[in-house]
């Protein structure tokens, strides 16, 4: 029986170097779909044997770039992911809404 890791509380929890399982926790992904994520490129992961392992640093830059990408990236992504599931395109129009009512937000503030 496997355990599923614990997720953390702070950043400052998580080990330097991490396992896909760990990840998975840690990003709410599937491991069937974290692991085409980096067999991808897609997520800075690294191979070691059979095995895929992240690195804190890395991952935290990742999610700053990722938390900053443009609408244009968004749907670019969406259009190379192609079979998305409906769960995730949910979430993604979730974050793209987010996002988009936020930036509204500071644009309208800009013109105050």
């Amino acid at each position: 029986m496997k355990i599923k890791p614990k997720l953390p509380t702070s950043w400052d929890d998580v080990p330097v170097i991490f396992d896909l399982p760990y990840a998975c926790v840690l990003l709410g992904k599937s491991y069937d779909r974290l692991k085409k994520l980096c067999q991808s490129g897609q997520v800075p992961a690294h191979k070691v044997g059979r095995e895929w392992r992240f690195e804190k640093e890395e991952m935290l830059e990742w999610l700053k770039k990722v938390k900053s990408v443009t609408w244009a990236e968004i749907l670019a992504l969406a259009n190379q992911l192609g079979d998305i599931s409906y769960s995730d395109w949910k979430k993604l129009c979730t974050v793209m809404e987010s996002a988009f009512k936020k930036k509204k937000g500071e644009d309208k503030n800009d013109m105050d």
